[in-house]
């Protein structure tokens, strides 16, 4: 599989680790890729060094690769915006993406002060950013943890719980896939509607781990029976 990520972030390396390690490769989109390449390399070169997990593509690690982000958003059918809600702007001006693109939406839009959401109360990034680039078939998820969890995903309970929620069933599709291959268990939450409830859980969860002192080894399990 191929996996287009916009940032070069701690939640974008946490996430690139673990499909690196499914045997996906991996193309960074950065505004200096040059200065970023050597970077990126010797961050992701442990996961190169360790036996592949192994399962879902077969035995070999996924390649990683930076490139300009326009470069970037030609490189694969699937594209994970990890970039921080105030950046968008600037970092996308003049882009689009490739029609039919999946795009995956992890980013919380959060006040600096942790009292809310940067965005209209009945509205999320995965709304206004659908209706900037019609062109792209978008799924929200990976919101939900930090960028600790994302890199090492295990708890002594097991799996933690990602939801995610859109109304493009492949691109769901494509969502559950990714979770798993990053070591969660898929939630489906219904359709794009329920990405402000998703960006409350991570903003509740933030506060919780603040007040708490948990830091950010902390993550969302929802346990049935």
């Amino acid at each position: 599989m191929e996996i287009g990520i916009v940032g070069t972030g701690r939640v974008a390396r946490g996430l690139a680790r673990r499909w690196i390690g499914c045997g996906w490769n991996v193309t960074f989109g950065s505004r200096d890729p040059e200065a970023r390449r050597a970077e990126l390399v010797d961050a992701l070169a442990p996961a190169q060094d360790e036996e592949p997990d192994g399962g879902l593509e077969g035995s070999r690690r996924g390649e990683v690769r930076c490139r300009t982000i326009g470069e970037c958003l030609t490189s694969a059918p699937i594209q994970l915006l990890a970039l921080p809600w105030s950046a968008i702007e600037t970092t996308m001006a003049g882009l689009r993406f490739v029609p039919a693109t999946i795009v995956v939406d992890c980013i919380n839009p959060l006040r600096r002060d942790l009292a809310g959401r940067d965005v209209p109360s009945d509205s999320s990034t995965l709304a206004l950013l659908s209706g900037r680039y019609p062109e792209a078939r978008w799924v929200k998820a990976f919101n939900c943890a930090s960028s600790a969890v994302l890199e090492e995903p295990a708890f002594p309970q097991g799996r933690p719980s990602m939801p995610y929620c859109g109304n493009d069933a492949d691109a769901c599709r494509t969502a559950v896939r990714l979770i798993e291959g990053a070591g969660f268990e898929p939630i489906d939450c219904g359709g794009a509607d329920a990405a402000p409830w998703l960006e409350t859980v991570a903003l509740l969860t933030i506060r919780m781990a603040i007040r708490n002192g948990w830091k950010g080894d902390c993550a969302v399990r929802w346990e049935r029976r």
